[in-house]
């Protein structure tokens, strides 16, 4: 294939023009490519438009999503999504009114460097103009460019690589500062064990550093609650050891799918009465928080930045200082402006239901399903994929089919199931069970084909940065799970 030709993909458009926006049919008049693509007949046609890739760092995709007129769509949006990003000035007035802890320039004072961590690329967070307040205020307490590491927790996912580094912290800051990634199995300190009987072994990198920062954002995750803050300890910096122990022997992760281990053997020290995270509210002790915090206090995180963003990864609140308090308080603030704006359909109460991966690509396809013979569709169109889990990498070679052992089970629907995707495969949606089609106009057929007129389509346009208010203990959702069987966001990883 000649240079030219390899460059006409839709990835290799998006390379080279930096901010692209594409659709399902690859319109855009500020490219010119609605010279060349018939859009559908409007008289025929109602169009739906989804953001599918891009950090702000190099542009928004975006993808248009096309329905036949006389069908029922609804798009389930977020409550704060239009709510503007913080400016500058008031990033740094966040900064310098901590929760629990003193501010960040005076923790910096008379110190020589400083790390920063950072969440990883299954979650949507962009700090670029937020990371810079961080430096400008530690330059102000006299630690310079030179001597400020910014590392990306990772934990056991993939590790950060060059495009996503830039993506995540914006070429202001990467090139201002060294950026490295967390490797769980190298550069490791053990400092003790917490009251869970969990080993903390860290990143030598954190341990070693006058001032250690966190940076994080805020989402719905099934054994913490709420992302952010202590989890970006365990499982961000920590060694395969000890992430396992936090989500097997605490949390009863069963990463090796009934399959033995090592910790099986363990005492669990889990005490039923252990607080709850009263504040949100919740039906389990989430015991792998409470894990994490005391990692967190182990390793001396000093400082915590908490950011709310929007659907398209603008930071719009910050809450920053104790790595317990500010999280807390953030998660508060979260839970009220970053949820839908009305309740998530139950299962079977639309004939198709379409959830957007972006910009959270880890969640492309766990949603409540449609009606029995619906359909459901998840698009994920990032190239920033989601990831299989790095424990499932300890699952014991027992002579079982690679399948067995790298996805989950098929699940047993009673609708059709097909992903829109051009750039993931069965190893990122972890599944073997699902259609798999690169552009809407494959799938549009089939929609008119099967449903008829008068069909109810819900679309979640970023469902893995929005979730269903968490409500108060009290009037949590019954056993049985949350409507429509949906999976709670973000228990991945």
């Amino acid at each position: 294939m000649g240079e030219q030709q390899k460059d006409n993909s839709r990835r290799g458009f998006l390379r080279n023009s930096g901010a692209a926006l594409l659709a399902g049919y690859a319109f855009n008049n500020r490219t010119g490519l609605a010279q060349t693509v018939q859009r559908p007949d409007s008289g025929r046609y109602q169009s739906i438009t989804i953001q599918t890739s891009g950090f702000p760092t190099y542009g928004a995709v975006e993808e248009r999503l096309d329905f036949p007129k006389d069908w029922q769509v609804d798009v389930l949006h977020m409550v704060g999504v239009n709510n503007p990003p913080l400016t500058s000035a008031q990033i740094l007035q966040k900064l310098r009114s901590p929760i629990g802890s003193k501010q960040l320039r005076d923790i910096a004072a008379g110190k020589k460097n400083a790390v920063i961590t950072f969440d990883d690329m299954t979650r949507p967070t962009f700090f670029g103009p937020v990371a810079e307040q961080v430096i400008n205020e530690l330059n102000a307490a006299g630690i310079d460019d030179d001597h400020i590491l910014f590392l990306a927790a990772v934990g056991s996912h993939s590790e950060m690589h060059s495009y996503g580094a830039m993506a995540k912290l914006g070429p202001v800051v990467y090139n201002r500062c060294t950026w490295e990634t967390h490797n769980r199995y190298d550069n490791l300190i053990e400092l003790g064990k917490t009251g869970f009987n969990n080993m903390i072994q860290a990143n030598g990198y954190v341990v070693k550093a006058d001032v250690k920062i966190h940076m994080g954002s805020i989402r719905t995750h099934a054994g913490y609650v709420f992302g952010g803050g202590p989890k970006g300890v365990i499982p961000g910096i920590v060694s395969v050891d000890t992430i396992f122990y936090n989500h097997c022997v605490v949390g009863g992760v069963d990463v090796r799918r009934r399959r033995s281990y090592e910790a099986d053997e363990r005492e669990q020290v889990a005490d039923a009465n252990i607080p709850l995270f009263e504040k949100i509210g919740g039906r389990t002790p989430y015991n792998r928080r409470l894990d994490a915090l005391e990692a967190a206090r182990l390793v001396g995180i000093d400082f915590s930045v908490n950011i709310i963003h929007n659907g398209t990864q603008q930071c719009i609140d910050l809450y920053c200082g104790d790595i317990d308090e500010a999280h807390i308080e953030g998660s508060i603030a979260a839970n009220e402006v970053q949820v839908y704006d009305r309740p998530s359909p139950r299962a079977g109460e639309y004939d198709v239901m379409v959830r957007n991966s972006y910009p959270s690509p880890q969640q492309g396809v766990m949603f409540a399903g449609p009606r029995e013979g619906g359909i459901s569709i998840a698009v994920q169109q990032s190239p920033i994929t989601c990831q299989i889990h790095g424990l499932q990498q300890r699952a014991a070679w027992d002579n079982a089919s690679w399948h067995d052992i790298h996805y989950r089970a098929p699940r047993e629907a009673n609708y059709r199931q097909i992903a829109l995707s051009n750039c993931v495969g069965k190893r990122e949606l972890g599944r073997s069970d699902i259609e798999m089609y690169s552009t809407w106009s494959e799938i549009l057929p089939i929609l008119e084909k099967e449903m008829g007129s008068g069909t109810r389509v819900c679309v979640y346009p970023y469902q893995g940065n929005v979730w269903d208010k968490v409500q108060p203990r009290a009037a949590s959702a019954p056993a049985g799970g949350p409507p429509g069987g949906a999976r709670p966001g973000g228990g991945g990883g």
